[in-house]
């Protein structure tokens, strides 16, 4: 099996790229979750990121929570400077794994980043059509809906949890309005509670607010309360 450290959120896309990469023979061995200091990043959530810790508890990996300032370009440096000491602690890894999948931003920098450190980049997800990705992680994951940033995107979706229900309405924002079926261009966000790699675990939320916005069309489910059961 390789070895890699994976770019983590703990949302759906990062937590299927591990899972993902996992089942092609590269198994992560740290996750590294960037908390930018700005909403409006152009690489990392901020929602709820820091839960992630839940998920490494579950995998059985280090979490490592680095900040960054969420300024364009700069996060990328931060991240790279940041991602550099964490691979002192793990010099068997060969792979940065990232789960972008349509964002060529995203990409170009990540790969820059992995060429700077002598790490091969893999992004499992990249150009998968979003349609069957979408199917695909709302049949393997459990998750719910943390963050909406789309005019045409309901803000009672917020806590939505994931399945056929919430495939159909997403299905149909993307038929009206365009939304990305993946959520990359940051139109809503997500965090996992249910992975076959939690090893039967789950994440039980036990105390979220909202924090709505309806003049700016976005809103955001904060997790106060969570645990691993």
């Amino acid at each position: 099996m390789k070895r890699a450290v994976a770019l983590y959120s703990g949302g759906k896309d990062s937590h299927y790229s591990v899972l993902y990469s996992y089942r092609q023979g590269i198994a992560a061995e740290a996750l590294v979750v960037a908390l930018p200091a700005r909403e409006d990043s152009w690489l990392f959530h901020s929602v709820n990121a820091h839960w992630s810790s839940l998920h490494g508890e579950a995998l059985g990996l280090p979490v490592y929570s680095v900040p960054v300032s969420g300024v364009r370009d700069a996060e990328v440096v931060e991240l790279e400077s940041h991602l550099r000491r964490v691979l002192e602690k793990h010099r068997s890894a060969d792979y940065l794994v990232v789960g972008a999948v349509k964002s060529r931003y995203q990409l170009e920098r990540f790969k820059a980043i992995s060429e700077e450190l002598g790490l091969r980049l893999y992004a499992p997800l990249w150009a998968q059509d979003e349609v069957e990705l979408l199917k695909k992680e709302i049949e393997e994951l459990s998750f719910v809906v943390t963050a909406v940033q789309a005019y045409c995107l309901n803000l009672r979706v917020l806590g939505t949890p994931s399945g056929p229900e919430l495939l159909r309405y997403l299905t149909k924002a993307h038929e009206e309005c365009g939304v990305s079926l993946v959520g990359e261009g940051g139109e809503f966000e997500t965090y996992v509670i249910g992975s076959p790699l939690f090893g039967g675990r789950g994440v039980a939320i036990s105390r979220a607010r909202m924090v709505l916005r309806p003049s700016e069309y976005s809103g955001y489910f904060i997790i106060e309360d969570a645990r691993l059961v």
